[in-house]
């Protein structure tokens, strides 16, 4: 397929941009369209840093948004906003207003301070405003972004994308892979989501026999065992992106069935320790006629290409000095 990435940004109209910070591992990631994009929001987990998603509920005044900011830093990432809104602002963009443009730009940030040194110095308003200029059609996955410093489980995590076309429009998705489960079966064998990989993206590997089994009656998966000592701040941050227009309502549902990704890819997925959130994007200028049947294979293949971008996120991931990527932790056991 002529230019096709297997990115988000093979939806027509959004680039991606990232902004890292190397002394303190932490980075941000913006999502940018060239015009305004309709966009709703689900919250599914038990402890969201966000900010502007109230703007993507069904009585919202605006129901379009000129970036989506992906932040590192807890809630203090969310100052990435206002740098993103800079930049966006000198490019003439923005909710038109009588006094001037204003820039809409929600944001979800994920927990990556695992090291005291490093709370909260990372100046993530210039972050914001870098990200944004970067944007471009290509990007890089795993350990770049709001992937820097994120965690899935025991390996490290990272930022995924993937892309899937269905007839005349392309489905898109991103995620930012920070959670309390694991993307990766206990012995290593393979990623979790790995019946959805395409063209060998994330190393072709099957599962042993039995994985999840032998996981359930080991000793080690006593959920108290498991939890002791470990950390607790986690979220996984994933965006669903549609060529064609659809109306906010769908774009609800659609991000609201795509949790379902998260239960495939990551396990345990939704705990009371990750935030995890789906937003949902159409940035289609044409609006294109879909029945009833077409929406719901629409909801499938979010699924599907979500589950792919979080499996691609840990898989590209690179191991740090404190903890190991997927890649690496397997060849150690070869």
């Amino acid at each position: 397929m002529t230019n096709w990435l297997d990115l988000i940004t093979d939806v027509e109209g959004i680039s991606v941009g990232h902004a890292d910070d190397s002394e303190y591992e932490t980075g941000v990631t913006a999502l940018c369209g060239s015009s305004p994009m309709v966009a709703a929001v689900h919250c599914c987990g038990g402890a969201p840093a966000t900010r502007e998603t109230d703007l993507l509920g069904a009585e919202g005044l605006v129901d379009s948004i000129d970036a989506l900011m992906l932040c590192g830093g807890s809630a203090f990432g969310l100052a990435a906003c206002d740098g993103a809104m800079s930049a966006l602002v000198e490019q003439d963009k923005g909710f038109k207003t009588s006094a001037g443009r204003v820039p809409i730009v929600p944001a979800a940030s994920i927990f990556d301070f695992y090291d005291k040194k490093t709370f909260p110095h990372a100046d993530y308003q210039r972050l914001g405003k870098i990200a944004i200029e970067r944007s471009a059609k290509v990007f890089p996955l795993g350990s770049f972004g709001a992937g820097r410093g994120a965690r899935a489980g025991p390996l490290k995590g990272g930022i995924g994308s993937a892309s899937t076309r269905v007839k005349h429009f392309v489905v898109g998705a991103l995620a930012v892979v920070n959670s309390f489960g694991s993307a990766a079966f206990d012995n290593l064998s393979a990623l979790r989501a790995w019946e959805f990989e395409k063209d060998g993206e994330f190393g072709n590997l099957c599962p042993s026999k039995h994985p999840l089994r032998e996981e359930i009656d080991s000793p080690s998966n006593n959920p108290l065992l498991a939890l002791k000592g470990k950390k607790r701040e986690h979220t996984t941050l994933c965006v669903i992106a549609f060529s064609c227009i659809l109306p906010k309502s769908s774009l609800m549902r659609i991000a609201r069935v795509a949790q379902s990704a998260l239960a495939i890819a990551l396990y345990p997925s939704l705990t009371l320790f990750d935030g995890d959130i789906v937003f949902a994007l159409s940035s289609a200028k044409e609006k294109l006629s879909l029945s009833a049947e077409e929406l719901a294979l629409c909801e499938r293949i979010a699924c599907e290409t979500l589950a792919r971008a979080i499996a691609k996120g840990v898989w590209c991931a690179d191991s740090t000095k404190d903890i190991q990527c997927f890649r690496d932790a397997r060849a150690a056991l070869a």
